[in-house]
């Protein structure tokens, strides 16, 4: 019996499994989410109707007759804010597969290059008859972007825009008050200004299970 082989194809189910557990997780934690935003758009469209039929106005007033703002406009801002604590899910998820496959593969190689990285993990997988599938640079700087608002990120936005808002606004990294977050004159909020779906989520996902391929019993 090939011990190293039956180890391997262990690991390898692992990995694949603990990808598909990913995306049930991710699907699960955002169901919040997106019950909130459903009631709160219900909330919208009734209050719309109730000011057509003359019964209701957008204007907040409290119980001294002070004007508190439009509750449409407070409506709308639950919904965007609810809608971006789903989005930090969405990227926090995108890391944790890059992390999962980049652990593993680790594990999967006997000899692990001096200070593994990136390209070096690929190249000792590849060398072992593992497919490394090319999107997989993509996530990695996808991972990066979120992680460290990384350099890469210029190089991502040019080769797939659609990572990111169509009506970004490339400003710099401040605080609460203002402040600037880094002294680089380049600091770009690149992950503020990402807009990454569901439908990428399950791509790469897809993309990090081709890693697993071919057949365990090629890589020995």
């Amino acid at each position: 019996m090939d011990i190293r082989k039956l180890l391997l194809d262990i690991e390898i189910g692992r990995y694949r499994s603990g990808l598909r557990k990913l995306g049930e997780s991710f699907y699960a934690a955002s169901t919040a989410f997106l019950q909130e935003i459903e009631v709160i758009e219900k909330a919208r469209t009734a209050l719309e109707e109730a000011v057509s039929r003359g019964e209701r106005t957008w204007e907040i007033i409290d119980e001294d007759g002070l004007d508190c703002g439009n509750e449409g406009e407070h409506l709308q801002w639950l919904i965007s804010d609810a809608e971006e604590n789903l989005m930090l899910l969405r990227k926090a998820f995108l890391v944790l597969i890059y992390h999962h496959w980049e652990r593993s593969a680790q594990v999967w190689l006997e000899d692990l290059p001096k200070k593994p990285n990136h390209e070096k993990i690929v190249t000792a997988l590849r060398k072992r008859g593992f497919f490394i599938p090319p999107q997989l640079e993509k996530l990695r700087m996808i991972a990066n972007t979120i992680k460290h608002n990384s350099k890469c990120a210029e190089e991502l936005y040019h080769s797939n825009p659609e990572y990111f808002n169509s009506d970004a606004n490339f400003t710099k990294r401040t605080t609460l008050e203002g402040k600037m977050v880094s002294k680089d004159p380049d600091d770009i909020d690149w992950e503020g200004n990402m807009h990454l779906t569901n439908e990428n989520l399950d791509y790469f996902i897809k993309v990090a299970l081709e890693c697993a391929l071919p057949a365990p019993s090629s890589a020995s």
